[in-house]
């Protein structure tokens, strides 16, 4: 143990400095406010879009409640408690009434328990609509930003989508490039592999092995929104997104194919040391995330030129020497003319 005399020797000297830093702060007087760097636009979307995911979560958590009431407390049987959740979940979305009595009472709840679980439900419901409200605002406020007249016409996205994207990103800036954007999202490869909670460790080994700045993770509720949201939309859409993915595709399969990548196994092509992985599989995750880093990469440019900042060119153009450069108005023409040529046949 140290001792006594040294321990309140330097208690003493820290009271003497704070003192010191206290006289400097009343002689020099109230210091500069840190500057602002989020547009009051911004800053909107950034909260109500926060405001939208946390009741989002909220419903998630909702139905995990519900769904152990069902498997913990009534004992009905994991399968059949998700069955019966899923149901009232059902109705929830599509006819947002109050009383679900006589959707429980077909359930073989036992008579006491529909009134408790009633109300809980009642409560389940009132989440809902908040998060229906903020929703809507969501959707208002996006479609009124600038950044919304640039994207507006790609096919499959929405001003609510949009919306949420801006909010998990906060300010464009607070990436270097927009390579740094599709590792903070979860869209990247390093040294060959997606991210995914699989390859973490490897990534963080690859990291030190090359002295890189540590790697912390990447988020993977943006991750999800874009894997699992956006881009399906797309896909359902049939615009310039979904034609491009289908250009993906195709490249892939012959790169790995062409590469020695590929083996059959019975009738079916699967990936080398890939765990089972099909080439169809394969090419369906890669130019998900291909489709994924093209639209992160044009939301960054925009909302960096809307700031008067620079742009970048993608990773591939700038430091591999690729020459195709898609641009966002290349896309909007492409989907422009989809939608014109879709009212015509009408």
């Amino acid at each position: 143990m140290k001792d006594n005399a040294v321990v309140k020797e330097a208690k003493e000297k820290i009271t003497k400095r704070r003192l010191q830093i206290s006289e400097i702060k009343a002689e020099t007087g109230k210091l500069e406010p840190k500057s602002i760097t989020v547009k009051p636009q911004d800053l909107k979307i950034m909260a109500i879009g926060q405001m939208a995911m946390n009741l989002m979560e909220s419903k998630k958590q909702d139905i995990l409640r519900l769904k152990a009431i069902f498997r913990d407390y009534l004992a009905f049987e994991k399968e059949d408690a998700e069955s019966i959740v899923e149901s009232l979940v059902k109705k929830f979305d599509e006819e947002d009434q109050t009383n679900f009595v006589e959707a429980l009472k077909e359930t073989g709840i036992p008579e006491g328990y529909i009134m408790p679980i009633q109300e809980i439900i009642e409560s389940f419901i009132e989440n809902q609509r908040a998060f229906t409200k903020a929703k809507k605002l969501l959707e208002k406020k996006s479609a009124e930003h600038p950044l919304w007249d640039r994207m507006k016409d790609i096919r499959g996205f929405t001003s609510y989508q949009l919306g949420i994207l801006m909010s998990f990103m906060k300010k464009p800036d607070r990436f270097e490039n927009p390579g740094k954007l599709a590792m903070w999202a979860g869209i990247a490869s390093v040294d060959g592999k997606a991210l995914t909670k699989a390859t973490i460790n490897s990534t963080k080994e690859y990291y030190s092995k090359h002295k890189l700045k540590e790697f912390k993770g990447y988020c993977t509720e943006i991750q999800g929104r874009l894997l699992g949201v956006s881009v399906p939309a797309f896909l359902k859409n049939g615009g310039w997104f979904y034609e491009h993915y289908l250009t993906l595709r195709a490249r892939l399969a012959e790169r790995a194919n062409n590469d020695g990548m590929t083996e059959m196994k019975g009738e079916k092509i699967y990936m080398k040391d890939k765990k089972n992985m099909s080439l169809i599989q394969w090419t369906h995750k890669n130019a998900m995330r291909r489709v994924a880093r093209i639209l992160l990469h044009f939301i960054w440019n925009e909302w960096m030129a809307l700031n008067g900042l620079p742009g970048r060119l993608p990773y591939a153009i700038e430091y591999l020497g690729h020459t195709s450069l898609i641009t966002l108005d290349e896309v909007l023409e492409f989907d422009r003319n989809v939608k014109a040529s879709k009212k015509t046949k009408k």
